[in-house]
């Protein structure tokens, strides 16, 4: 069994008439330290298997696993990076990283010091305070 495999996997969106197969019969497996990417055009489930990797849709065929583990749900353990911004706009760049730790139960004062430390380290130090909102591109 490799650290992640996906086992006849089939899912479907919606519901009623609007329901619709995003995936179907999809199986890979993933070795410790393997570098994977998904490539395809858009619509064609890239972002649904990884909804289901992270536990946030449900598989209606066929299992997911992690180190051996069925994927039901979301956990601490698995994370998703999405395509587009996800930011929180009314909270500060230190309350945005610090959500998942607020989440787990961690303290104030502990959160605090790991984002700290953790913006530090990709150099973000200073921009603590700052808004997570997104200036509207203009392209001309």
């Amino acid at each position: 069994m490799s650290p992640l495999d996906i086992d006849h996997v089939s899912l479907y969106l919606g519901q009623g008439s609007q329901r619709f197969l995003a995936l179907q019969d999809i199986s890979l497996s993933v070795a410790a330290g393997e570098f994977v990417c998904l490539l395809g055009p858009s619509g064609c489930g890239k972002s649904t298997l990884l909804g289901a990797l992270a536990g946030h849709l449900e598989a209606t065929q066929g299992a997911l696993r992690l180190a051996g583990q069925a994927i039901h749900g979301p956990s601490p353990e698995r994370g998703l990076v999405f395509q587009h911004h996800t930011l929180f706009p009314w909270l500060s760049v230190l309350d945005n990283v610090a959500y998942g730790l607020k989440m787990r139960g961690i303290a104030k004062a502990e959160r605090h010091q790991q984002t700290h430390d953790l913006l530090e380290q990709v150099g973000l130090a200073g921009f603590e305070g700052k808004p997570c909102s997104w200036p509207t591109a203009s392209w001309s």
